[in-house]
């Protein structure tokens, strides 16, 4: 590991002192929500005192820092983009409670013999859920295996193996025919 100098510490001191209030307004202004700018201003700072062996002395330091912040709010917004895209479990559960509700299953036979249209499905489950589903229903292996594997208790693997079908049934239905 490269040592660094006294010199770039100084610096980056000085940059995380003094503009903190500039991270700040550019986190706040990609994120949008002021408690999610000041966890990315945080991080930030942090993977910069981590990663300060990494600086090339290329560019300023402070604008080094700033990319380092600019990264970490667009791979916030990519995971929230991610997650929002998830069928939640209560939201699934909802609609298999209600009497009303119906899922074609033509619909749903086609989506499932597209493989493109299950992996975009597939997606949409949370990364627990799909993990049980995979393992169980395309990988065949037994609940009590897969509960030894991800270290989960045998009725979460059951419950999510049962919601995750559950969404996984929605989801497939609720895709559209390719034209």
């Amino acid at each position: 590991m490269m040592e660094i100098s006294a010199a770039v510490r100084a610096d980056l001191a000085y940059c995380l002192e003094n503009r903190l209030p500039a991270f700040y307004h550019t986190a706040l202004g990609i994120l949008g929500r002021p408690a999610e700018a000041e966890d990315a201003v945080q991080d930030s700072a942090l993977r910069a005192v981590r990663s300060l062996h990494t600086f090339r002395s290329e560019s300023d330091l402070c604008t080094w820092v700033h990319r380092i912040l600019i990264n970490r709010c667009n791979d916030h917004l990519v995971a929230q983009r991610r997650d929002q895209e998830h069928l939640s479990d209560q939201a699934v559960e909802d609609l298999w409670q209600d009497p009303s509700y119906s899922v074609d299953p033509a619909r749903v036979v086609a989506a499932a013999e597209d493989s493109e249209r299950i992996l975009i499905a597939l997606g949409r489950l949370g990364t627990a859920q799909r993990s049980v589903v995979v393992m169980h229903d395309s990988q065949g292996w037994k609940t009590s295996e897969i509960a030894e594997i991800l270290e989960l208790p045998l009725p979460t693997v059951k419950s999510h193996l049962r919601r995750g079908r559950q969404a996984l049934v929605t989801a497939l239905g609720a895709l559209r025919q390719p034209t």
